[in-house]
């Protein structure tokens, strides 16, 4: 599935990928790897995209972000209580599967690891963490700045 291609480590903080008979170059900045076609991309712990409810699928994966006071002060705005923020502590960080979507207070019902129910404000959650598989780039000890998941 999908197709592979050689980056190339011109530098210590640049790549060049030659993909489709193009050539495209990236430089590192800021741990961002910035795509002279535009794109950006962030190395996976770094990364808590903000989402809309349109955003989330019934029935997908999302991840609960790793700061837990964030997680608890978007809860609090959305109107959900405390009642559950035993369990929002929890599961800091962790995946869960959207269950339901709440449309009047954005929120989602969310089934957890442990086969329990939450209720999250959507500003709570981000998208899954991708697999290490994506893009991983290990560089000689020379470019090591460069290493990273992508």
């Amino acid at each position: 599935s999908g197709s592979r291609m050689w980056m190339v480590v011109t530098d210590s903080n640049e790549v060049v990928v030659n993909m489709h008979g193009s050539k495209y170059g990236a430089k590192l900045k800021d741990n961002r790897l910035m795509w002279d076609d535009g794109d950006i991309w962030i190395r996976q712990s770094q990364q808590a995209l903000p989402l809309t409810l349109e955003d989330i699928t019934v029935g997908s994966t999302v991840q609960v972000l790793d700061d837990v006071r964030r997680v608890l002060a978007a809860c609090r705005q959305a109107g959900l209580g405390t009642y559950k923020d035993d369990r929002r502590r929890t599961f800091a960080g962790g995946p869960a599967r959207a269950l339901k979507k709440e449309p009047v207070d954005n929120t989602v019902k969310c089934l957890m690891p442990d086969g329990g129910f939450v209720w999250f404000a959507v500003g709570a959650l981000t998208l899954p963490r991708a697999p290490a598989g994506i893009l991983r780039l290990r560089t000689s000890d020379d470019y090591r700045d460069m290493s990273g998941d992508y």
